[in-house]
């Protein structure tokens, strides 16, 4: 008995306008989201904006998706590209800090880092962070040959 009173309830709703336009909706912001956050939308917008070459629109984005979810490791780490990009070591560090604080496995993060530290002639503080990001799958050999290219450029 129970189970028919829970169809008749059901239909009775499905058939309602209002219930019809309400999921028509739900199911809208669903697919306008593709399931992100508005944070990584934001995220994903300033690496759009970075590889169009407009860091400042890129690091707005970036801002933005941080004020939204501070916990999400991914905008400190484009952001910290970003600051890379514009020669702002000492700035990029920090952020990738944070993005290893949030995700300490985050192996990229390491390796950017590890190339700030190097053009701030920060050689102890690189090696360390090539150990890390070795230990997390980069491959080694890499590492060592851009560390020492950008060492050359110092």
């Amino acid at each position: 008995m129970g189970r028919i009173f829970g169809r008749l309830s059901m239909m009775r709703f499905a058939s309602m306008p209002g219930a019809v336009l309400l999921i028509f909706f739900a199911l809208f912001l669903i697919g306008c989201s593709d399931g992100l956050t508005e944070a990584q939308q934001r995220n994903n917008a300033g690496v759009e904006h970075q590889r169009k070459g407009r860091l400042r629109e890129a690091i707005k984005d970036y801002n933005e998706a941080i004020g939204l979810d501070a916990q999400l490791a991914e905008p400190y780490y484009n952001r910290g590209n970003a600051y890379f990009s514009h020669g702002q070591y000492p700035r990029a560090i920090q952020d990738y800090n944070e993005a290893i604080r949030l995700d300490p496995g985050y192996a990229v993060a390491y390796a950017n880092r590890a190339q700030a530290y190097t053009f701030l002639g920060q050689d102890k503080e690189a090696q360390q962070d090539v150990d890390r990001a070795a230990g997390l799958g980069i491959d080694r050999a890499i590492l060592d040959r851009v560390i020492e290219k950008l060492r050359s450029q110092r």
